[in-house]
């Protein structure tokens, strides 16, 4: 690859992080993107087929980086509250460029699932390890979507969300016959609403 397309990938990266910091990149144009990164459309054809293209591809680069600063991601069935600390901890330290996402928290929600459920599983699976985990990653990453959707993000609100999935997942991979009966500490909304990823 040489040095103008280097350049240039880079510029547009930019310029859409930019964009999506300020507006839902659902709104984002090439004509925008293109003024923002200050090159011509003439280019960003060369490169890429269309703004979705280029939007899906951002979004997987954006996923990846996340994931190699995702600290202890081997610890959600032994450690859930560190796991969860970490995990909630990297996500606000890195908001700004997770923004790419805002209005379809669903993709990275589905994402971040398919990532624990690839790390968890595999082909020597049985079927009773397939149904703890699918379970687990089920309800947290439903947990985790109504959490970010609230307007309520306090650091009080991250130990609340910690402690309280932590102390299901545990109960859960222990075995636990008693499952307390748990009650919301604030209303639940489902995280594939239309609504921004973060307010």
């Amino acid at each position: 690859m040489d040095i103008r397309t280097v350049k240039t990938n880079r510029d547009l990266k930019n310029a859409y992080l930019e964009l999506s910091s300020v507006m839902l990149p659902s709104k984002i144009t090439v004509a925008e993107l293109c003024k923002a990164a200050l090159i011509n459309k003439t280019t960003f054809y060369r490169h890429y087929k269309d703004i979705y293209e280029y939007a899906d591809l951002v979004e997987q680069e954006v996923f990846d980086m996340f994931l190699t600063g995702l600290n202890d991601s081997d610890k959600l069935l032994s450690d859930p509250a560190d796991f969860l600390t970490s995990l909630l901890g990297h996500m606000f330290e890195d908001e700004q460029s997770l923004m790419v996402f805002r209005g379809k928290q669903d993709s990275f929600l589905a994402k971040l699932a398919n990532f624990l459920s690839d790390k968890y599983l595999d082909e020597d699976s049985t079927d009773s390890k397939v149904n703890e985990v699918t379970f687990i990653i089920g309800g947290l990453i439903n947990s985790l979507g109504s959490f970010l959707y609230t307007t309520d993000r306090t650091e009080k609100s991250r130990k609340d969300f910690v402690l309280e999935n932590a102390r299901i997942i545990s109960n859960i991979t222990k075995n636990d016959e008693k499952v307390e009966k748990i009650q919301p500490k604030q209303p639940q909304r489902p995280y594939f609403s239309d609504k921004s990823f973060w307010k």
